[in-house]
């Protein structure tokens, strides 16, 4: 299980998708915690803010590949654009 503090140090980083066609890469460009665990919630939320040019794409799962984390399924939703910038997030709870 994919925890905040495994993303930190990631920001940055290209994140290359194996499941959507296109080559260019995801940019992890921030991590936001969220609230701390708690007797509710067994670990800390966060979200993930990834950039991409290129055509939006529609929110889906996506296979991604990463030099150290390897190959991840994530749930990308498009957020905004900026020009032929977009915007994708995802949110772990």
């Amino acid at each position: 299980m994919l925890t905040y503090e495994d993303f930190v140090p990631l920001a940055g980083q290209d994140f290359t998708p194996v499941s959507i066609d296109g080559s260019e890469p995801l940019i992890l460009s921030e991590v936001v915690p969220g609230p701390p665990a708690s007797a509710g919630y067994p670990r800390q939320s966060f979200s993930l803010l990834f950039h991409r040019n290129g055509p939006p794409v529609e929110q889906c799962i996506w296979r991604l590949a990463h030099a150290t984390l390897g190959e991840i399924e994530i749930f990308l939703v498009p957020v905004a654009r900026n020009g032929d910038t977009v915007t994708y997030e995802a949110i772990f709870t």
